[in-house]
């Protein structure tokens, strides 16, 4: 499986230290792999692919917070559904039909075909000083994880995953 850049070579041991980002991450942690898809002054577009070293059964949008959630082993053969691959994509761009006002898309795919999105509207008079993308390289983070990936004006985009 390819995606923008981050190749998942399916159920590998932990991280061996090297420079590979191919990997799953070191046991208790995620890795979250960003990348930015375009910044024109009309649309600023930003992925983030979420691979953990387990799966997670359940993706919610609660507002603008992404939350990944039912964590089991992979290759637990009791479980099915989930996956230990998420995509988070965010695309902002002017509106075309109000003055100063951006309209925000976020959509949450899993590798296992799960989905869930959701699109609202913002007050912002300038798009590229309204939208500040907090998480633009690859991170390895503990878990749980609460990690802010993008703000406009006073609400971000956050990523809650559990444990």
């Amino acid at each position: 499986v390819r995606t923008r850049g981050v190749l998942a070579e399916g159920c590998r041991s932990a991280d061996t230290g090297s420079s590979n980002k191919a990997g799953l991450p070191p046991a208790g942690s995620v890795r979250i792999a960003a990348a930015k898809l375009s910044e024109t002054a009309d649309k600023i577009a930003w992925e983030w692919t979420v691979i953990g070293e387990r799966n997670w059964g359940s993706v919610s949008l609660d507002g603008l917070t992404v939350r990944l959630s039912k964590s089991y082993r992979l290759n637990d053969k009791s479980i099915t559904g989930g996956t230990h691959m998420w995509l988070v994509g965010m695309s902002v761009s002017k509106s075309h039909t109000l003055a100063d006002t951006g309209d925000i898309k976020i959509d949450v795919r899993g590798s296992d075909g799960a989905t869930t999105s959701r699109s609202i509207s913002v007050s912002m008079s300038d798009l590229r000083s309204s939208v500040v993308v907090k998480l633009k390289d690859d991170r390895k983070v503990g878990l749980p994880a609460k990690v802010d990936l993008a703000s406009f004006g006073r609400q971000n985009l956050v990523l809650d995953v559990s444990q």
